[in-house]
């Protein structure tokens, strides 16, 4: 059943910036791209739209229809997607498929006559049964983004005006997806991090400036649910030693005191009925996507008993390093200087400096005596 359509007439026409404010906000929100169809549909005065996003053909193809029903989308797809006038006509004038870089912004008119469109079996068969308002087409046909808008034998082929505005439409277009694909690739990054610092060996536990929890990583979870000598209670965390208790608010105190320098020391060992475990503190670097923006303080926890196997899994998992900067930060941490290192991996001394630059970003420190330092303390082999 095609869904009941308001007139033309008394459809309120949004302005093109209207038009442009939910464009851009279904780069970040997709669930907004049905509203975007729906405003192109009073702005161009269509009932009938569809569009197709092909921005990077290994994320799929997302398509998104206005004025069809599921029925008719359905038989389109299955059936008269390859009889349709219109595709056969930019199929004869080159326009599809289309190459790379190829823009096409026009009426289908301009490959297709009336004529045809009325002979054609899409025309006869299924246009008129589902959807008799689809006649005269036009948009934007793209290697990666298709708009194509459709109007009635009543309403007549598009104007002058209607181009015009369509190649107003194509530059934005291009950008909204290019956003799209660069807020597809930060929360995959961020999907990426959760995972990696979920699946460090170590447990991980981040604090406010309050004292109480902010994350724990599942490590982290394991080792506070044996409530021996470290436990969270009313959502703060709570070591049973005393000495222990007051170097972790020293710690915190460190931690959120503007003018402070910093906790010092290597950490502390925390001795349970079952077993000990090390508490270290770790800086919050901005690269640690995976890190609540209020936690204050980071505390690196790990069981005696199962230690880590590799400081360097740490430095990739915890704070984002490639594997060419955990090399190089674990052969630093070694004893080598950076000529050393260059000449060992048949690199420049340029380069590692290059890559000394983004592991202190990454980890949060100043210098290579204090990544020495950090990674000193980390546990692990």
């Amino acid at each position: 059943m095609v869904p009941t359509r308001v007139p033309s007439r008394v459809r309120k026409r949004p302005s093109f910036d209207d038009l442009l404010d939910v464009l851009y906000g279904s780069a970040v929100d997709t669930g907004m791209r049905a509203e975007f169809l729906r405003r192109c549909s009073a702005y161009f005065d269509c009932p009938t739209l569809a569009f197709i996003v092909n921005y990077r053909p290994e994320r799929g193809v997302h398509a998104g229809v206005h004025g069809w029903s599921e029925q008719a989308q359905r038989l389109y797809q299955d059936h008269f997607a390859l009889r349709d006038p219109w595709y056969g006509g930019y199929a004869r004038a080159g326009v599809v498929p289309p190459k790379p870089g190829q823009v096409f912004i026009g009426r289908g008119s301009s490959v297709t006559s009336a004529s045809e469109v009325r002979a054609s079996e899409y025309w006869n068969d299924f246009a008129r049964k589902h959807d008799p308002d689809h006649f005269y087409q036009g948009g934007i046909v793209t290697d990666k983004i298709t708009l194509t808008m459709l109007r009635s034998p009543r309403q007549g082929d598009w104007d002058d005006r209607a181009v015009d505005e369509w190649r107003m439409l194509y530059p934005h277009f291009r950008r909204a997806f290019a956003i799209h694909e660069q807020v597809l690739d930060l929360r995959e990054a961020m999907v990426a991090a959760h995972h990696a610092v979920d699946a460090l060996d170590a447990g991980l536990i981040g604090l406010d400036a309050a004292g109480a929890v902010a994350f724990v990583n599942r490590t982290g979870e394991a080792i506070l649910n044996r409530n021996d000598g470290l436990a969270v209670r009313g959502g703060r965390l709570i070591v049973s030693e005393p000495v222990a208790a007051g170097r972790l608010e020293q710690w915190l105190r460190a931690a959120i005191d503007p003018f402070g320098v910093g906790p010092g020391g290597d950490g502390m060992t925390i001795q349970g009925a079952r077993g000990a475990v090390h508490l270290c503190l770790l800086p919050v670097a901005p690269e640690q996507v995976d890190i609540p923006a209020r936690a204050k303080l980071v505390v690196l926890v790990s069981d005696r008993a199962s230690a880590p196997k590799s400081r360097e899994a740490v430095l990739l998992s915890l704070f984002a390093l490639t594997p060419a900067e955990a090399r190089v930060a674990m052969l630093l941490a070694g004893g080598r200087d950076p000529k050393e290192i260059a000449d060992q991996g048949r690199t420049t001394p340029a380069t590692v400096r290059f890559q000394l630059k983004a592991i202190y970003r990454k980890t949060g420190v100043r210098r290579q005596s204090e990544l020495v330092r950090l990674i000193s303390r980390l546990p692990g082999v």
